[in-house]
């Protein structure tokens, strides 16, 4: 069974890392993006790869700037976590590409399959 993050949960994740109280500016974005990952595509037969829901998790709360503030941080923050969770962890040879990323994640220069593929990418199996 695939761990997916509670609204509560990436409230508590927001407000641990910005230090701040949550202030919304599109909660349906992200209550579509948990729907997204929780039940996958209607009328689609395959389910999501673990690499995809991370992605869409990242992408709605980056792109469709769910937060009044910190939508990058958090959208890497969440999609780490999600990960992690479920017996995934991000390595990057570069650090700095952890910061990088959610850039282009925010610029929206990266499609939906790049994103997931990123993810596949720079993820290894939690032994």
């Amino acid at each position: 069974m695939t761990w997916i993050p509670s609204i509560e949960i990436i409230e508590i994740i927001y407000e641990q890392q910005l230090g701040m109280k949550v202030r919304y500016s599109n909660k349906q974005y992200l209550e579509s993006a948990l729907d997204l990952v929780k039940w996958g595509y209607p009328f689609k037969d395959s389910e999501m790869s673990i690499w995809e829901k991370a992605a869409i998790l990242m992408r709605n709360i980056v792109q469709f700037h769910v937060f009044v503030d910190g939508c990058k941080r958090i959208g890497i923050h969440v999609a780490y976590i999600f990960l992690r969770k479920n017996g995934w962890l991000i390595e990057l040879n570069d650090p700095e590409e952890m910061f990088r990323f959610p850039m282009s994640v925010s610029a929206g220069t990266l499609t939906l399959k790049e994103i997931t593929k990123w993810f596949q990418t720079n993820s290894t199996r939690i032994k």
